[in-house]
């Protein structure tokens, strides 16, 4: 009797000892799937990056170099050299020149689509047979559109097309009757403006960005250094054998810019900076023969009118050395400042003809301030296409030999005296200058006319 209690309470002692474990494994496995379920919402929250981490990334920098350095130690400040920044920049513009394509590809076959399905009064530019083509009509035409627009002008008088492509496409428009010749057509004016000028357009899509004429010297790039906002670094700004601590610390900023903020050099606080500052900070170095490196706060300004702001240790304090127009080592280089042999290579706009950029160079005084250096000529780059008659110069004098030209001249602008004459290079080669007192400069096509 005693025997069987007793093995009933063993019985009973492994029950209750298996029940426990398989409470035990329930609750494991329970602590187990929430685990995983925590970690695939930890994993699909990571991967989806927020709207202000996006604005950062693209407000910061387009240029893969810069990336692919932060991404090992993004709060390691690097230095950038100017055979970096150029190999870079060669880079960019190839995978900007496929992307630019791919895009314009895209974008034309939907718009050939539906001007080749569209039926009626369906025209690629309404008015090209009453007024004068502007680039802003066909800004986004490639070669193609650009043969079609200039022989629908053709099309509208009834004109009898021998090529495939041409006879297809009309046949398609119900205003369109094949009836003419070419020699029974009369074209008006805007007419044969309109036509040339599209032709000068075919040309430039055909070339691309290699023109027959000489383009100007490609703007360099420099060495430099660049930090975060509101993260110390330490450098010897002046040459005495002793480091500073420097940090540019923001005011007021968010993910777009730094409104305002101060240079801090060993805990000294400079003048506030305000304006829309980049959330970074740059170190140059003007001249390399002197004891001083400079320091640069950039400002997007209200519509990418970029200035830089100059500043250097005299040793006891941050002192302004000015303010130039664009940005050191910026990506595009109508707007890109850098500096060589003790000379400043700034930007300014100029509105004798249009708001284009010009270059503008700098220098330092014995004060270590940035001077203008004067000059009575600067260079620029602009393709353009004449709206009007234009008298061309030999020189930029009235007394010299002048040659008339009609309605619709190719022609890129390559300088300005800043007061009255404008330096072009015709589609030949030459070189002359037209006065923009005689010839108004908005009776060109392809000029920038910015806020």
């Amino acid at each position: 009797m005693k025997s069987k209690k007793i093995i009933l309470l063993i019985m009973g002692i492994i029950c209750f000892i298996c029940f426990a474990v398989g409470i035990m494994n329930g609750i494991a496995l329970g602590m187990q799937k929430a685990e995983q379920a925590n970690r695939v919402d930890v994993k699909e929250t990571d991967t989806k990056e927020s709207p202000t981490n996006k604005i950062e990334h693209t407000s910061v920098t387009n240029t893969s170099l810069k990336q692919e350095k932060e991404q090992k130690d993004p709060n390691k400040a690097f230095k950038y050299t100017k055979e970096e920044l150029t190999k870079e920049d060669e880079k960019r513009k190839l995978e900007d020149e496929r992307g630019s394509k791919q895009s314009q590809i895209v974008s034309n076959k939907i718009t050939k689509k539906e001007y080749k399905e569209a039926t009626g009064n369906v025209y690629l530019i309404e008015s090209s047979n009453v007024e004068k083509i502007d680039v802003s009509q066909i800004y986004d035409f490639d070669e193609e559109l650009l043969a079609l627009a200039r022989n629908e002008i053709y099309a509208r008088h009834g004109y009898i097309f021998s090529k495939p492509i041409y006879k297809e496409y009309f046949s398609n428009k119900i205003w369109y009757t094949p009836t003419k010749k070419i020699s029974e057509i009369q074209l008006s004016e805007e007419e044969k403006y309109n036509i040339s000028y599209l032709e000068w357009q075919e040309k430039c899509a055909k070339e691309g960005s290699v023109r027959s004429y000489n383009r100007r010297p490609q703007r360099a790039f420099c060495d430099m250094y660049r930090f975060n906002v509101d993260e110390p670094f330490k450098m010897d700004l002046n040459n005495d054998g002793i480091e500073e601590e420097i940090v540019f610390q923001s005011k007021e900023k968010d993910e777009w810019c730094v409104s305002s903020g101060f240079i801090k050099i060993n805990g000294k606080t400079s003048q506030e900076v305000t304006g829309q500052l980049q959330h970074y900070i740059w170190v140059v170095d003007i001249d390399e023969t002197d004891n001083y490196k400079e320091i640069v706060i950039n400002d997007m300004g209200p519509s990418s009118d970029y200035e830089d702001f100059y500043y250097y240790y005299n040793g006891q304090e941050m002192v302004f050395m000015g303010q130039v127009t664009g940005i050191i080592n910026g990506e595009w280089s109508n707007t890109r400042n850098y500096t060589k042999k003790g000379i400043l290579h700034g930007t300014i706009r100029c509105d004798i003809i249009g708001t284009a950029w010009y270059n503008w160079d700098y220098r330092l005084t014995s004060d270590h301030k940035l001077q203008e250096i004067p000059s009575d000529y600067c260079e620029t780059s602009w393709q353009t296409y004449t709206r009007k008659p234009i008298t061309i110069y030999e020189s930029n004098q009235l007394s010299s030999k002048k040659t008339k030209y009609k309605t619709g001249l190719p022609m890129l602008i390559v300088g300005t005296d800043l007061k009255e004459w404008v330096k072009v290079q015709l589609e030949d080669g030459k070189y002359g200058w037209f006065n923009t007192k005689e010839f108004n400069p908005y009776n060109l096509d392809g000029i920038s006319y910015a806020d």
